[in-house]
Order: structure tokens, then sequence, then C-alpha cells
């Protein structure tokens, strides 16, 4: 909501380093690299998704959480998820040559991690608003990053 992140996840080369929590002078710039990634992102999401009580037009067509495409960054490809509490999802998306990532795909990997979000806040102990340390969390997630990376690359 604030645009603090909640968790900042990192897959590279089938490995998963979480990137609020683990810093080494060994990662560092790499880890920055990433943080600047989002943090750019958030401005075309604050663009494209407007809060409530700034001035719209009022539309009787359904609004998607999910914001789409929102620019390119250096080898990635950023997308914007915001759901209807303003906790924002986004996604960078390494480009690969010759092929192109299915919307679809990113759609429902959004939704899907959106979801994953929502059980985490079902329980009593998560305070809202908060950091993600659940190992459990974190292992759903990387599951979901594992069969996005599968459908994707047999595409």
């Amino acid at each position: 909501k604030e645009n603090d992140p909640l968790l900042l996840r990192v897959y590279k080369d089938s490995l998963a380093v979480d990137g609020l929590t683990n810093w080494t002078s060994e990662n560092d710039e790499g880890i920055l690299r990433y943080h600047y990634i989002i943090y750019c992102s958030l401005d075309m999401v604050e663009e494209r998704h407007k809060q409530p009580g700034q001035n719209v037009v009022p539309t009787t067509t359904k609004v998607s959480m999910y914001l789409g495409y929102l620019c390119p960054f250096e080898e990635f490809h950023v997308y914007g998820y915001v759901s209807n509490t303003h906790i924002k999802i986004i996604v960078a998306v390494e480009e690969q040559v010759g092929t192109g990532t299915a919307q679809p795909e990113l759609q429902k990997f959004c939704k899907e991690v959106h979801q994953l979000y929502a059980n985490q806040l079902q329980n009593p102990f998560v305070a809202i608003g908060q950091r993600v340390t659940s190992q459990k969390f974190q292992e759903e997630l990387d599951k979901l990053v594992k069969g996005f990376n599968a459908r994707n690359s047999s595409a």
C-alpha cells in the first residue's frame, strides 16, 4: 500500500533468494538492481491504477486488477497487478529471444500469488502490512514460480 516491499524474491538459475533479508557483500549489487527495477515500475503502476477518491470517470465495466505489461527494463519485462486492497504485485520476467511471455499465463500467475497472499493473511498470527516471513508462504511461492517457468519454457 505504501510501496514498502512485503516480499522481494529473486529467482535465478533455479535458486531463490530473499531480496529483503539475505544481503551479503557478494550479492549487494545484484539485489539492489532488483529493488531499483521494482521501485521504478511502481511509477507505472501509479499511472495506471487510480486510488478511490481520485478524479476518475465512472464506468460500468469491470476493472481488472491485472495491469499487464508495465515497461521494459534492461533485459526484463515488468508486469503489474494491484489487489482491491491496493497490494501491488510486480513481476519482472527475463526476456528470452524468440519467445513471448503469454499475457494469460502472467495474469493467472499474478492471481495465484494474490490468492497465496490472501491465504497467508488468514493466519491470525500474521501482522497485516508487515513483511512476509513465513517459510511456508515462500515454499508455496517457489512452487508457483517453478510451475510458471515450466509452462512458459515449454510454450
